[in-house]
């Protein structure tokens, strides 16, 4: 197989030689190309006279600061850590909820409503002093034993309402439960009364509104006869 020829090719082509053109118009000289020392193609190679890059990695490399070696002056802001120990996220949140739920298992009782004690009698000075009475909030065993109280308390109100009322007490509440009748019963007829008003204002306006559209559409059909007059007449 015989080789490739670009130089007979081209002069089979119509080619003249070398400094003419195989066209009219065309260049006749080849463009001039810069070619890389390296044979890696057509362009220029990198200038290796400053490496920036290396300049920029070494800075960066030594700002960290290792465990092992101290860090380098390099102008760079290194990190530094706290030697206080710090808590972390969780460890936070734990000790909140740890501190919630021992504050929620208190229990808020009633204050004390046990009478003070009197002073003692000049004569009983040599008698033991009673404990103190604690001011502090009860247990909830303790609140156990306030419900008895409760109870009496409630029962006790429960016979003074079903004990007799005169009959004096029997008229006037009887007055009172009818004057507050006639006074509900007033207020709901001033009531109907304002409704049955804001009803025929509504139905007033209502028809006010209707007279005053059929005006304006009696002055439009007058107008549009009056408009139609004018023309036939110029007609």
């Amino acid at each position: 197989m015989s080789s490739f020829n670009p130089h007979d090719h081209l002069l089979k082509q119509g080619w003249k030689g070398k400094g003419t053109a195989l066209k009219d118009g065309h260049i006749t000289r080849p463009l001039a190309t810069v070619q890389k020392k390296s044979m890696g193609g057509i362009g220029k190679d990198r200038d290796e006279a400053v490496p920036f890059w290396d300049h920029i990695f070494a800075a960066t490399a030594a700002s960290i600061a290792s465990s092992s070696t101290s860090p380098a002056t390099s102008g760079a802001n290194t990190p530094t850590t706290s030697s206080t120990p710090t808590l972390s996220i969780a460890a936070r949140s734990g000790r909140e909820i740890a501190k919630r739920q021992l504050y929620s298992s208190f229990f808020r009782g009633s204050a004390d409503s046990s009478p003070k004690p009197s002073e003692p009698e000049p004569a009983a000075e040599a008698a033991p002093k009673a404990a103190p009475v604690s001011r502090t909030k009860p247990l909830r065993s303790q609140l156990w034993g306030a419900a008895p109280a409760k109870a009496k308390a409630e029962s006790s109100t429960s016979t003074s309402k079903d004990a007799p009322e005169s009959k004096e007490d029997r008229r006037v509440r009887k007055e009172a439960k009818r004057q507050a009748r006639a006074e509900k019963a007033a207020r709901k007829l001033a009531a109907s009364a304002a409704r049955d008003a804001e009803k025929a204002d509504k139905v007033a306006r209502r028809a006010a509104r209707a007279q005053r559209k059929k005006l304006k559409e009696d002055g439009r059909d007058a107008r549009r006869a009056e408009r139609a007059a004018r023309r036939a007449a110029k007609a």
